[in-house]
């Protein structure tokens, strides 16, 4: 992969493809969990959210496998929940003529303990399939494929990425929804990678108290409005790079172009600023 493509195309298997060898696994773990929370609807559940943040806290050691692996247990039991629920609301089975000539057929030729098996038979497939189909339970069987997810090869990221295709909302005016969802996932990947072709060499004495408050509080809080107040701060302790500070104040780092990840476009039909936990500057400010 070339600079050019890692900054401007939206080849999202070719930049985790590419990021692999280049960074540890908690990086990898936190582009799969700010990917999934582009989409918040998948964890308005609280004990989806509430595992899903203990899946993002085994990134930084703060959880272990013991704490998933129960986790893991209790969302099984919130979707078997979700799968009654949904059987529970299932409107019966309506039959078509061809269904109706067929029983009647079925009865006349092996009678009518035949047609009560094919009744069940078929009631059985129309309750599993939209059952299965339901997207609260499509939801949470996708959440819990994640958090139960140890390593996250460039395939595995891949998958999520194409399967939160559906999930993701896209403004009005941005132009094409796909290239926007591509935009916005590989936003995420370019926040917690960073440019691994100009890798920045942050100065020790940009480590102030002021922004190393900045990004702890951002990064527990998941709340990183506060980066144009952190590019401040950099500045103010004598940063000079531009890449750090475009990050900081919504571009890429790459003398200005624009970067994705936010569900709004200021007008200007192209994703802002994304940041999320493992955005590359904050973890620079944060205790080794």
């Amino acid at each position: 992969m070339q600079e050019f493509a890692w900054l401007r195309l939206n080849q999202f298997r070719d930049m985790v493809e590419f990021a692999a060898d280049r960074v540890d696994e908690r990086k990898l773990r936190l582009v799969a969990c700010g990917c999934v929370r582009r989409a918040p609807q998948l964890l308005e559940h609280p004990r989806l959210r509430a595992a899903f943040d203990l899946a993002e806290a085994f990134a930084d050691y703060r959880a272990n496998k013991q704490q998933l692996k129960a986790a893991l247990a209790d969302l099984r039991v919130v979707v078997d929940e979700l799968r009654r629920k949904a059987d529970a609301e299932l409107p019966e089975p309506t039959l078509s003529a061809l269904d109706i000539a067929f029983e009647d057929l079925l009865r006349r030729a092996y009678g009518a303990a035949a047609v009560a098996e094919f009744q069940h038979q078929q009631a059985e497939v129309y309750r599993s399939s939209r059952v299965e189909s339901d997207p609260a339970v499509v939801a949470a069987r996708f959440v819990s494929h994640v958090v139960g997810t140890w390593t996250f090869t460039p395939g595995v990221l891949s998958d999520i990425a194409s399967r939160l295709q559906n999930y993701i909302g896209v403004p009005s005016d941005a132009p094409h929804p796909r290239w926007w969802v591509d935009t916005v996932l590989c936003d995420v990947v370019r926040d917690v990678v960073g440019n691994p072709f100009r890798p920045v060499a942050f100065d020790p004495s940009w480590r102030t108290d002021t922004a190393m408050s900045l990004a702890r509080v951002m990064y527990e809080t998941r709340d990183f409005s506060a980066m144009p107040i952190l590019a401040d701060a950099l500045q103010d302790a004598g940063c000079d790079d531009n890449d750090v500070l475009d990050h900081c104040r919504g571009g890429r780092g790459d003398r200005g172009e624009p970067v994705g990840g936010s569900p709004h476009t200021g007008g200007t039909g192209e994703p802002e600023g994304v940041h999320v936990r493992g955005c590359w500057v904050v973890d620079r400010l944060r205790p080794a």
